[in-house]
């Protein structure tokens, strides 16, 4: 997996996938710009909430996937898919590697939602 560095003027989508569906959002220089949530009555498909998130703005740095992202593959958008269709990199998004002591974390955690969400909170306060 490669990785990419975002600018800070950087215009990206988050997704995160569980068994009850996708939550995204996009995210720009401000912050979040906008979120979708899938299933929803104004979606047909993942790839149509996609899109829609996506919107008609400037175009996608990245896109980030996290949590169960095989589910991305039975909506048949694997994360290549993903990106080619936005027209960005679609990257896995794991935690760990930010964090000392990595190997030390239990493979099925680095995944999780509650890691997700450790990191995310840590992450908001270093920016504040």
């Amino acid at each position: 997996v490669g990785s990419v560095e975002l600018d800070e003027d950087a215009r990206y989508m988050v997704c995160w996938l569980e068994n009850s569906g996708l939550h995204g959002w996009l995210v720009g220089a401000r912050g979040v710009e906008n979120e979708a949530r899938y299933p929803a009555l104004e979606y047909r498909s993942m790839a149509e909430a996609l899109q829609d998130l996506a919107g008609d703005g400037a175009p996608l740095d990245c896109v980030y996937a996290g949590g169960r992202i095989e589910l991305l593959g039975h909506a048949g958008l694997a994360l290549p898919v993903l990106g080619k269709s936005l027209g960005c990199p679609a990257l896995p998004f794991e935690a760990a590697p930010y964090c000392n002591g990595a190997s030390a974390i239990v493979a099925a955690h680095r995944h999780s939602p509650r890691f997700a969400a450790a990191f995310g909170l840590a992450l908001r306060e270093v920016m504040q």
